[in-house]
């Protein structure tokens, strides 16, 4: 029975070393699993970071662009306007010389009448 109870003490000891062989295995690959991840989330972070930075260049480059086709829209509204007000002296002016003209035949009509009726 002595050998019996060496033995079974045997297995425990032999059972027991064999899960902590297991428990220690078990916490090392959830340890590597932990690493791997977190290496993971770091080169996903870096990637982030690297393309937060590529957006921000863009951002300012089209910034930039929407900034120098602004500038040239304010330009073209402001000699539109200028265009426009110079239109308007132009047909203001065309109109008081076409009523200076409409006077001017009015009062050669009237200057030939009187000279035709002088003569008549």
């Amino acid at each position: 029975m002595a050998s019996r109870s060496c033995e079974s003490i045997d297995d425990e000891e032999v059972t027991e070393e064999v899960l902590e062989k297991e428990i220690s295995e078990l916490r090392l690959a959830k340890k590597l699993h932990r690493l791997r991840a977190e290496k993971h989330d770091r080169e996903k972070q870096k990637q982030t970071v690297e393309r937060m930075i590529e957006v921000q260049s863009e951002l300012k480059h089209v910034k930039g662009e929407n900034d120098k086709l602004s500038d040239a829209i304010r330009k073209l509204n402001q000699s539109l306007d200028q265009a426009a007000k110079y239109s308007e002296t132009q047909k203001l002016r065309i109109a008081e010389l076409e009523s200076r003209v409409a006077v001017a035949e009015r009062e050669l009509r009237l200057a030939n009448a009187a000279v035709q009726a002088r003569s008549d």
